[in-house]
């Protein structure tokens, strides 16, 4: 009985930590979709420079695709003086990262998780 008690705290605490420790597992867990062009989202800051920010998702496994040529991205329409990468997460919960930019400035975050597969 006690074996199974100390299963269950560990598990809590594990789900806990996975949880508040990242806010894309957070996000991805149960699946969202969203638009930011002020604050910060996946450790990305509005104003940072694309590099890094680009950086940061590689960091997390996200694989760049090849921009955007359409203007649009995640059926969301971008002026054309904005730069549109897409970032895709094929690992852990699947979904589209999309990073606008203006001379080499995150103007705006985009994203679509899929959540979970139950």
């Amino acid at each position: 009985m006690k074996i199974v008690v100390l299963l269950i705290l560990v598990l809590v605490v594990g789900g806990i930590v996975f949880f508040a420790s990242d806010e894309f597992n957070r996000t991805g867990f149960l699946g969202s979709e969203g638009f930011i062009d002020s604050g910060s989202k996946f450790g990305i800051q509005i104003g940072m420079d694309r590099n890094v920010a680009e950086d940061r998702l590689r960091s997390r496994g996200l694989e760049s695709m090849e921009p955007s040529v359409s203007g649009r991205c995640l059926d969301r329409p971008y002026p054309a003086d904005q730069q549109v990468g897409l970032w895709l997460d094929d690992s852990r919960f699947g979904g589209t990262i999309c990073l606008a930019s203006r001379n080499n400035q995150i103007v705006s975050i985009g994203w679509a998780l899929g959540g979970w597969e139950w």
